[in-house]
């Protein structure tokens, strides 16, 4: 029994130290990305301050042999959104507009792309009458990075998240 209690208080420690260092990068294959490429994404620092700026960091990493080809809807390879729950906040940094063209994004064997967005936990005015430049509220957000690809089968888009909260 005391050999059981020394191990959950093993593990229970090691789980607390793992969250006291911070949250992890999300590092994934996303479906409806094509095969052999791993996504990182994570946001810095995962706490801010109201007005304070922030970066998220999408890092694409290709580990088959051969070129992987994202084919988008625009010149971007993705496009950063902010989120509370299921809605989309109009934060500074993000939203990008994109050009309209169909691009293809081609990672050689091997190769890593880092995109990094600035950020700033303000809010823009995206509707008439809304105020430009107010903090942005305290509470729980993500920066999502969506990928603007056919899925076939599916009206989704592929997209990584990574929290982070305004204190």
């Amino acid at each position: 029994m005391k050999q059981i209690s020394r191990m959950a208080a093993l593990l229970v420690l090691v789980a607390c130290s793992a969250e006291a260092a911070g949250p992890r990068p999300l590092h994934t294959v996303v479906d409806g990305l094509p095969a052999g490429l791993n996504v990182q994404f994570s946001v810095t620092p995962a706490t801010v301050k109201q007005n304070q700026s922030f970066d998220a960091l999408l890092e694409i990493t290709n580990e088959s042999g051969a070129a992987v080809t994202i084919t988008t809807g625009h010149g971007c390879l993705a496009v950063p959104n902010v989120m509370r729950g299921n809605a989309s906040v109009p934060v500074q940094g993000s939203r990008w507009g994109c050009t309209a063209a169909i691009t293809n994004h081609t990672f050689a064997p091997g190769e890593t792309r880092e995109i990094r967005w600035p950020m700033k936990a303000t809010l823009y005015a995206d509707e008439p009458g809304a105020e430009d430049g107010a903090p942005l509220p305290p509470g729980t957000y993500s920066v999502q990075a969506e990928f603007d690809v056919y899925v076939p089968g599916s009206n989704r888009k592929p997209v990584v998240e990574a929290p982070f909260i305004v204190e």
